[in-house]
């Protein structure tokens, strides 16, 4: 139920590309949200070429106060989208969710709203996620190696790669995310933006990890609409992207806070990656390793830490987490 007042409190942005089997899923767990303040649902299409743009037509047309398409002329990926999407925001709180994933929760909105507007020195907040299959069927494994959920997540806990949450479960303040001349960071990787969405956040204040599990991820690999996370460990052409990423973020952190970080073992990944990783992901030669070294800005800090990205993966790998 919503109130009268014309005031957004929420703006959600929903994010999809070619993701006709989902959206509508996505869409209708926005919808039914049962608040008591206005809020209003952003969509960005980034040019899909298949039914996605009609099922949105629809919802838009039937919720017309409360949804607005915006429709890209060319793909701009997926962090251009994001940002797109966040310039036109009015809300005082952001909500994030990707067309194939679902809210599970119609409280969801209420519940971290209510956090935020009782806790003014944090960021945002965050729940747990319930990771689905192609079906949006639980899955028996239910930890993301990139998830470390913490009652209190400040930057000091952040590594580059481990996330306070899954994006579908955050809400945070829209002044903590700059949207002027330090924005460039939100758009430092083509299709990567859920790191420097939580940097810009944690470099603000804390994010809370709230009770419960209001959204789910759906974890897709062998379907042609394999989503972008997968996608992302299957291409050797994102190392080298990956590792600049991680280099952008250091220099964003001593601009802002005139504080040094080393991102050292999120990179040590990306070598352990180019080492030894999936066939598609290994560099061909040995000059393109010592090209993916020097790129890290700290070769000598980041190739001691491959050893222990090693024995990370294994772990992961013995104890089925989704990567």
């Amino acid at each position: 139920m919503r109130d009268i007042n014309d005031t957004i409190r929420v703006s959600i942005l929903l994010v999809t590309y070619n993701q006709h089997k989902y959206i509508r899923q996505a869409i209708t767990s926005v919808i039914s949200q049962n608040v008591n303040f206005r809020y209003e649902l952003l969509i960005g299409d980034d040019c899909s070429t298949d039914l996605t743009k009609e099922i949105i037509d629809f919802f838009a047309k039937k919720y017309p106060d409360v949804i607005i398409p915006v429709y890209h002329a060319v793909n701009l990926g997926a962090s251009e989208n994001f940002f797109s999407l966040l310039t036109k925001a009015r809300g005082e709180y952001i909500a994030l969710l990707e067309g194939d994933d679902f809210w599970t929760s119609s409280d969801k909105l209420r519940i971290q709203a209510e956090f935020l507007d009782m806790h003014q020195t944090a960021s945002g907040c965050v729940h747990r996620t319930e990771l689905v299959d192609k079906y949006g069927m639980p899955l028996p494994q239910q930890k993301l190696a990139w998830v470390r959920y913490r009652g209190k997540y400040c930057l000091r806990n952040y590594n580059g790669e481990q996330l306070p949450g899954h994006i579908s479960g955050l809400m945070f303040r829209r002044c903590a995310c700059p949207i002027g001349e330090n924005s460039w960071i939100l758009r430092a990787h083509r299709q990567i933006s859920d790191r420097c969405i939580f940097l810009t956040l944690l470099s603000w204040g804390s994010i809370f990890c709230l009770p419960g599990t209001m959204s789910a991820y759906r974890v897709l690999r062998e379907d042609s609409t394999a989503n972008l996370t997968h996608e992302l460990y299957t291409a050797n052409r994102h190392l080298y992207d990956e590792m600049q990423l991680y280099r952008e973020m250091e220099v964003w952190v001593m601009q802002q806070l005139k504080r040094r970080v080393f991102f050292s073992l999120a990179k040590a990944d990306v070598l352990t990656a180019a080492l030894g990783g999936k066939q598609k992901l290994r560099c061909c030669s040995y000059q393109a390793f010592i090209s993916l070294l020097r790129l890290s800005g700290t070769p000598i800090r980041v190739f001691l830490q491959v050893p222990l990205s090693i024995m990370k993966k294994l772990f992961w790998k013995l104890s089925n987490t989704i990567r």
